[in-house]
């Protein structure tokens, strides 16, 4: 006599999402479970480390070198922290309302695991899994993730816990069945077709500047400059969907081109 085998279950991280077109999908998905899925890309690019990374973590650092910029000692590189004080400083509540990260375009280099039926019928939400060990790539926002990985590692460095950053949801869009040529055109489309903003319209939305609109309030002029003294750099967004950041910034803006 012998056990039945169980029915086979396609294993792996299971995401709820929206399909926008018929190889990609919008969602949003816990902190823990992105940087499951994105390993840190200032580790992947320490030689040394990777003589000692599974072949997994090769593999997939390999990919990455494909479709992405370096970071380690680059302007990208250097806006690594100032992106980790800027979102943090945002969880703690100390920017109000006005702040945001724009969502996170990944690209898986493999097939999707399985995609299950509608959830609940015409609406078009499903479940996906991404089967372990795929390859999953930032190919754009990599620098915010970078970012969330450099406030996970160190939470306490950033006033924060990991309790706190465990119940975060971070917006991202999926892109899979891409070949390398198709993920780097979205890399170019992304940081290059974008329009930039002219530098007055920037500075006049910028609240926390005392070079804003007149028009903007006193009150919120004076607590948005007390409640956002620690405020990371920012920067103004492009006018078509595009996470380029290329307008001219004040002196507290991201000096990389691309969160």
């Amino acid at each position: 006599m012998s056990f039945p085998m169980p029915t086979p279950e396609v294993e792996g991280i299971r995401l709820t999402v929206m399909p926008f077109r018929s190889d990609a999908v919008i969602g949003t998905m816990g902190l823990p479970t992105l940087l499951q899925l994105v390993p840190s890309p200032k580790n992947q690019e320490n030689k040394r480390a990777l003589q000692y990374a599974s072949g997994l973590q090769r593999r997939h650092a390999e990919i990455r070198g494909l479709v992405q910029r370096m970071i380690k000692t680059t302007s990208k590189g250097k806006n690594v922290v100032p992106y980790a004080e800027y979102m943090a400083a945002g969880l703690k509540g100390m920017h109000g309302s006005g702040w945001s990260t724009p969502p996170v375009t990944l690209w898986l280099a493999d097939q999707l695991g399985s995609i299950s039926d509608e959830l609940v019928p015409g609406t078009s939400i499903r479940t996906i899994s991404v089967t372990p060990g795929s390859a999953v790539v930032a190919v754009d926002g990599e620098t915010q993730v970078t970012a969330w990985h450099e406030l996970y590692d160190d939470p306490a460095r950033f006033g924060l816990t990991h309790d706190a950053l465990a119940a975060i949801r971070v917006p991202f869009e999926l892109y899979w069945g891409l070949n390398v040529d198709d993920a780097r055109q979205i890399f170019y489309d992304r940081n290059v077709e974008g329009v930039s903003v002219a530098k007055n319209l920037a500075m006049s939305m910028d609240a926390t500047s005392p070079l804003s609109s007149p028009a903007a309030s006193p009150t919120r002029s004076r607590s948005s400059s007390t409640a956002r003294s620690s405020r990371s750099p920012r920067s103004s967004k492009p006018a078509v969907a595009s996470s380029r950041r290329a307008a001219p910034r004040s002196s507290r803006s991201p000096r990389c081109g691309s969160w």
